[in-house]
Parts: structure tokens; C-alpha cells; sequence
């Protein structure tokens, strides 16, 4: 409810200031400052404008209420419908032309007719000594006062009602998942808006010099000069203050939307998939709802690409592996190592994807090592040994050739060099300490681990428990000490883990009955 309250208070408030600015402000330059009237005489008209003001008030009021209707059901009670917050929804969205409608024909008329009326009467009964013809430039007067009032009060009204369309789109999302916002349908339009601004803001000083120059020349028997142009510059000023100001608006209503796409633009060139709020009711509702239209196609694109990517990047391990039965489904349990890892080493978010894939594809360079050497079950010769040792190489070869380049060139690391040791003394290129990447340390980690648990045709996979007793022994010399810490602590913690695990050992017994049939 506290959101309404402010809503209505935003525009309770514009109306008063538009109102104030306008009608007092104006009205007493022209008249009062323009007519020498008596003391009494000024009390018969600030009578007639107050009866005027409350009879215009309690019209507005009540029409006021009656738009604010639909709008105020959704805050007073939590149980409306789909169809009700859709009908609030359209209510807010033409609030701003319904103002406008409203200033033009209930408040000018409700104003207008009480004010005449009573003016005429006083002048009738010469309590007030005026002549009639002031009455028809007092209502030429009132309607340009009131088309003031009414362009500033629509753009106002229209900055209000865009923090209500949002919590509309956001409780019908949030309740019924469903996109309340509309398709592109405009209530107004830019080319009304310009019109009605050219008219307002080009014509309103050289009408208000011309009206209240009537009045001001007609009321005086001598001209002062220098009272007369101090005078017209005052009117001059009020004239092109509001006109400067309705320009201001219209800019306003221009650059907002646009400022909006241009952010949400540059969003989505940071890889942010963000749409923007359709709370326009112009021509930038149908461009809001293109661009958003835009956003999804773009989103859901690229989110086929992630999939086909995702799925080649599965597949290839899995074919990888699949030449040995004995490693089957080794990258796959590295990769799920190696997120463990990286989540509790702090790896962000958009890295933990690529540490992913690195771990993937880690062993790819083995895909030119020859099968009488890789499936080998005796023990390796030296020769045999150092052709193995170039799979890193050869990976990061291959992914190298890959365009475009930037697709793969962040898993370079993990590949070319998940086979270094902290020490300095593994390969290929011997670094050592935290000068190994990231990547590649946390690799060895995941990698050294599954291979150590993993049966092989001329061993059996060890322990856990032994497993984990390598790698502490091995801290500081084979593995970073601080990785096989939070690994350590992940096989001890972690659940998930040991079922990859025991699923993990079911497999290899299943190969083994495979291989003794």
C-alpha cells in the first residue's frame, strides 16, 4: 500500500505545483498586476476564484478517483487476478493521457464556467467594475494557462506511472509468471507530443504578451515606458520560463528511454541479457518491445550455441576416453573435480565454465598418440614414456588452431600444463610454484587423483584414503599445497563426490567381467 500512497502523492503533488505555477502565478501577473481593482473589488474576485477552485476540485476529485479505481484495487487486497492486474496495468499506462484529458475538459470547464459566471455576475451588479470583454480574455487566458498546466502535468504523470507499470510487471511475473507488459501499443504518440509542445512552447510568450498587453494598455489612461517594458519583461520572463521548461520535459521523455536501450545495449555487449521495461506509451513501446523481442532471439541463440558447445565438448571426452574401456569417463570426473576445486579456491563464475572445459578436453592431445602405446598394458619404454608426455603440447596445439581463436585460447592453460609440478620438475615447460596457471594446477590435482583410484589393465586403482595420502605427501613438491588442502577437504565433506566415486567403481567392475568374458 505504501507504494500507491507514493505514487499518488507524486501526483497529487505535480498537479499542485503545475496548478500554483499556473493558474495563480499567471492569472495574478495578468489581472492583478495588469487591472487596478480596489480592496473590495479584490475581495469579490479572490471569492470568485476561490468558489471557482473548489467547485473545479470536487469535479476533478471525483473523476480522479473513479481512473485511480482499478489502480488502487491490486494494493488494498491480495486477492486479484490475472486479468485485474492486466486491467490496472493498461489503467496506469493511459494515466498520463487521461490527465491530460482531464485538465483539458473537467478542470478547464470546471474552472472556467463558476468563474465566468460569478465574474459576470459581479460585474453585473457592478460590484466589480470591469468591462465584459475582459471576461472573453480572461477565458483566452485560462485556456492557455490550462494547456500549460496539462503538457506539464502529462509529462509528470508519465514519469510517475513508470515505477507502477514496473511493480505491475513484476507482481504478475512473480504470482503467475506471466508477461503482463504490452506488445508495442501506443496510447500516444511522438508526432502529437511535438505538435502540441511546438504549439505550447513557440506560441505561448507571444500570446500571453499579446493577451496581457491588451489588458495592461486598455486599463491605463498614460503610458510609462520604462514601467510598461520592466512590466513586459516580467511577462517575457513568466512566457519563455514555462516554455523552457516544456521543452526540458519533452527532452526528457526522449532521452530517458533512449539512455535506457543504450545501457541495456551495452549490457548485452558485456554478455548481460538484459530487457529493458516497457512503461512507455509512444512509439518507444513498440521500439522497447523489438528490442526485447531482440534480447530473447539473441538469448535464446546464443544459449543453442552454449548447448552445442557444451554437447561437443562432452561428446569429445567421451570418444576420447572411450578408446580405453579402462579410462572411460576420466575427463568427465576431472571436469566435476576441478569445479569442486575452483568453487572453493574462489574461482568466479564465468571462469568456473572454462575451468570446466579445460578439464574436458585436458587429455585431447592423447588423440595422436598411437594405440599400441596408449592402450598399452606393460610397463611403458622411455621412448614410449616421452611420446605420451607431448599430449600437452599437442593439446594446446589443436585448440590453438581452433577459430576463432578467442573461442578456446582460455583453455590453453589447463591443457598445456596440468602435467607441471609445483617443484619445477614436470612437463613440458617446468615451471613451477603459483607460475604454473591456475588452471593447470588445479588440473593436476583433479587429474593425478582419478588416475591414482582409477583400475588400470596392469594395476588396481588404490583407496580413497591412499589416494589422499599421496597427495599430502606429495604438497609443495608434485601439487599445490593449498589445492590438495581444499580437495582434501571436498572428498572428506562432499557427498556428491563419493558417489561420482562408487559410481565410478561399479563401472570398472563391469569392465573387468566385460574383459575376463
Amino acid at each position: 500500500m505504501n507504494f500507491y500512497q507514493d505514487f499518488v502523492h507524486k501526483l497529487i503533488k505535480n498537479y499542485i505545483i503545475g496548478a500554483v505555477s499556473s493558474v495563480i502565478g499567471l492569472v495574478g501577473v495578468f489581472y492583478f498586476a495588469s487591472i487596478n481593482f480596489n480592496a473590495k473589488e479584490t475581495l469579490y474576485l479572490i471569492f470568485a476564484l476561490y468558489i471557482s477552485v473548489l467547485i473545479m476540485l470536487a469535479i476533478e476529485l471525483r473523476i480522479f478517483t473513479r481512473e485511480l479505481s482499478p489502480i488502487r484495487s491490486i494494493f488494498i487486497s491480495n486477492e486479484w487476478t490475472l486479468s485485474e492486474i492486466q486491467k490496472a496495468y493498461n489503467q496506469a499506462l493511459e494515466f498520463p493521457l487521461l490527465s491530460l484529458k482531464r485538465l483539458l475538459v473537467p478542470h478547464l470547464f470546471g474552472f472556467l464556467v463558476p468563474a465566468v459566471s460569478i465574474t459576470f455576475f459581479l460585474i453585473y451588479t457592478q460590484r466589480v467594475n470591469m468591462p465584459y470583454r475582459y471576461l472573453i480574455l480572461g477565458v483566452v487566458g485560462a485556456l492557455i494557462i490550462t494547456g500549460i498546466h496539462a503538457l506539464i502535468d502529462f509529462f509528470h504523470t508519465s514519469r510517475a506511472t513508470q515505477s507502477i507499470l514496473k511493480e505491475f510487471s513484476r507482481r504478475a511475473l512473480e504470482r503467475f509468471s506471466h508477461d503482463i507488459t504490452h506488445n508495442g501499443d501506443m496510447t500516444t504518440s511522438l508526432k502529437r507530443k511535438f505538435q502540441l509542445c511546438a504549439l505550447y512552447i513557440g506560441c505561448t510568450p507571444m500570446l500571453l504578451f499579446i493577451l496581457s498587453s491588451q489588458i495592461h494598455i486598455n486599463t491605463k489612461s498614460s503610458i510609462d515606458l520604462y514601467n510598461f517594458f520592466l512590466w513586459t519583461f516580467l511577462i517575457l520572463l513568466i512566457s519563455i520560463s514555462f516554455s523552457l521548461y516544456g521543452s526540458y520535459l519533452l527532452y526528457k521523455d526522449i532521452s530517458v528511454p533512449l539512455n535506457e536501450i543504450k545501457s541495456a545495449m551495452k549490457n548485452i555487449q558485456d554478455g548481460k541479457y538484459q530487457k529493458c521495461d516497457n512503461v512507455y506509451s509512444d512509439e518507444f513501446s513498440d521500439i522497447v518491445y523489438g528490442f526485447n523481442t531482440m534480447v530473447d532471439t539473441i538469448y535464446q541463440r546464443d544459449m543453442l550455441n552454449n548447448q552445442l558447445l557444451e554437447s561437443f565438448y562432452q561428446t569429445f571426452a567421451v570418444t576420447l576416453d572411450q578408446r580405453d574401456p579402462y579410462t572411460a569417463g576420466h575427463s568427465v570426473r576431472v571436469a566435476k573435480y576441478s569445479m569442486k576445486i575452483g568453487s572453493k579456491y574462489g574461482v568466479k563464475e564465468c571462469d568456473l565454465s572454462l575451468l570446466q572445459k579445460a578439464a574436458l578436453l585436458h587429455d585431447i592431445g592423447k588423440i595422436g598418440i598411437r594405440d599400441n602405446i596408449l592402450l598399452k598394458e606393460d610397463k611403458l619404454t622411455e621412448s614410449e614414456y616421452n611420446e605420451i608426455k607431448t599430449h600437452p603440447e599437442v593439446g594446446a596445439l589443436i585448440l590453438s588452431k581452433v577459430r576463432p581463436k578467442e573461442l578456446l585460447s582460455n583453455l590453453i592453460d589447463g591443457v598445456k600444463y596440468h602435467h607441471e609440478r609445483y617443484d619445477g620438475n614436470g612437463y613440458p615447460s617446468g615451471l613451477s610454484g603459483e607460475n604454473i596457471p591456475l588452471f593447470g594446477r588445479i588440473l593436476a590435482v583433479a587429474d593425478s587423483f582419478d588416475a591414482m583410484i582409477s583400475d588400470r589393465p596392469y594395476r588396481t586403482g588404490v583407496s580413497v584414503e591412499k589416494a589422499l595420502s599421496i597427495l599430502k605427501e606429495g604438497k609443495g613438491t608434485q601439487w599445490d599445497p593449498k589445492i590438495v588442502d581444499i580437495f582434501t577437504n571436498i572428498i572428506l565433506e562432499d557427498k556428491e563426490v563419493y558417489n561420482i566415486i562408487n559410481l565410478q567403481k561399479n563401472n570398472e567392475r563391469k569392465v573387468k567381467l566385460t574383459v575376463i568374458k
